[in-house]
């Protein structure tokens, strides 16, 4: 995947969503189940591009959190279907990945929350910052810790996730 664009990583989501929907859903209540995507890095818009396609099967998504999304700026959260989405842009500030022709601009269009922290390591980690602190990232985003986060535990009272 290396000489892709995110419009080709897009379109590979969904494509891999249109041919695997059985395995992806398996198990899964169309009428009471919600599917959540955390991707990261160039999965972002390959998630992106399987939460278009589920969506246009009457799936509902409810969550896209995008980690350091590569090339986000060719990303363009505008689609038509009205299925209350949250959409969250976080990006390290240090991160060298993405500061590189800068790849750092946010995602376009529909983002409910952008996030922008600079990652408390080295610039030969930040790009992995949050995969590599695991669960302590998710709690940390919770709690408001990193960065300025005073905002997050208020949004999400007021989005069903």
């Amino acid at each position: 995947m290396m000489d892709t664009t995110a419009f080709d990583r897009q379109v590979a989501g969904y494509t891999y969503a249109r041919n695997n929907i059985e395995k992806i859903t398996a198990g899964l209540d169309k009428n009471t189940d919600g599917i959540y995507f955390v991707s990261h890095s160039m999965g972002a818009a390959f998630a992106f591009g399987m939460e278009i396609y589920l969506i246009s099967q009457g799936w509902h998504v409810r969550s896209s959190v995008f980690l350091n999304a590569y090339q986000a700026m060719s990303m363009n959260v505008s689609h038509k279907y009205d299925n209350y989405v949250i959409h969250v842009d976080y990006q390290n500030t240090n991160d060298p990945v993405l500061n590189y022709a800068d790849y750092n601009a946010p995602i376009t269009g529909n983002i409910d929350l952008r996030i922008r922290y600079e990652a408390p390591t080295s610039w030969e980690s930040a790009h992995r910052y949050p995969i590599d602190i695991g669960n302590r990232f998710w709690d940390d985003l919770k709690r408001g810790k990193n960065g300025n986060y005073q905002y997050f535990k208020s949004f999400l009272k007021t989005k069903t996730w």
